[in-house]
């Protein structure tokens, strides 16, 4: 019996091993009919690296975005700092509640923020969000264990193989990647986190069809605990619904629901309701703003947490 221990320890051993040469082998020179499996894209969509890595040279600023594209995208940095105010936006792709609580374990300590500002959307509580994770663990400077805690959440073998090869390649490759500034109509503008796209206009103006987005229990419960560690902290926190166009908007049913939930959690506005702003004048596509939406989103914002006295107190 314990002769058949000792063989089956050795046996998992040698097979964990020879997996992890594989997937290192496979990972760096397979072609990618071959990795379907292990979804490792370095940059990313949105300039993953270069935001997660600028987040780690930040320390003690005055205000913390947070969430999807639509945080990224759509909260322009430059605008703070011109007034005065050091922010940082570190939003992801499809960024959900448990990929926000993953970052804010690697970079709360040294943002320190005295401010976050969450931008919340019903699309951010509906999954588990593999996709956003996928990107930042792909884009993380350093693998630590709590990116595999994921996997408690996210039991996929795309995630795992990717955390692994992620962990690998930051012990065995330490080459300086390079991302581009500009990619595509992206561009990654500097060290605030904000992604810049060049100026174009929404011009699809069929309906959408009506549908009810639910959010999921364990990531309202998350966002809750991200809440509850932000007061604990003393930092104050408004949570912000972005503007969509107004056929996305209105062809959601379960907005006045999802409103309503949000708003139990802390201090909450929805800038659907009270921004003025044109589909065809202010947005890229059918979620996102163009630079001319920004600006006003943006400085609606600015304006309404100083009219809140939420401004930081120097």
């Amino acid at each position: 019996m314990k002769k058949g221990i000792i063989r089956l320890v050795l046996f998992s051993a040698f097979a964990g091993v020879i997996y992890i040469f594989l997937l290192f082998i496979i990972g760096n020179y397979a072609p990618r009919d071959f990795k379907r499996n292990l979804i490792y894209l370095k940059g990313g969509y949105g300039h993953t690296y270069s935001r997660l890595r600028d987040a780690s040279f930040q320390e003690d600023i005055d205000i913390l975005i947070l969430g999807s594209s639509l945080a990224y995208r759509g909260i322009d940095t430059r605008i703070f700092e011109a007034k005065g105010y050091k922010a940082f936006n570190l939003g992801t792709s499809a960024q959900t509640p448990l990929q926000t609580k993953l970052l804010l374990e690697y970079y709360l300590e040294e943002l320190t923020p005295q401010q976050v500002i969450y931008v919340v959307s019903p699309n951010d509580f509906t999954g588990n969000g593999l996709e956003s994770s996928l990107d930042i663990v792909a884009n993380l400077p350093e693998i630590h264990l709590s990116v595999f805690k994921l996997l408690q959440d996210i039991p996929n073998i795309k995630l795992f193989n990717t955390i692994l090869f992620s962990w690998l390649n930051n012990k065995i490759d330490r080459s300086d990647y390079a991302e581009p500034a500009i990619k595509g109509m992206d561009i990654y503008v500097g060290d605030g986190g904000f992604v810049q796209r060049g100026l174009s206009y929404y011009s699809d103006q069929k309906q959408i069809r009506s549908r009810s987005l639910p959010s999921k229990e364990r990531q309202m419960n998350v966002l809750e605990g991200i809440i509850k560690k932000f007061r604990n902290e003393g930092i104050d926190l408004i949570l912000v619904r972005p503007p969509i166009t107004r056929n996305s908007y209105e062809s959601i049913t379960s907005n006045t629901e999802f409103n309503k939930r949000i708003s139990q959690l802390g201090s909450f506005k929805d800038y659907n309701l009270n921004l003025e702003l044109v589909d065809s004048l202010h947005f890229y596509d059918s979620q996102h703003l163009n630079q001319i939406g920004v600006r006003k989103f943006t400085n609606a914002i600015l304006n309404d947490l100083e009219i809140q006295n939420l401004q930081i107190n120097y």
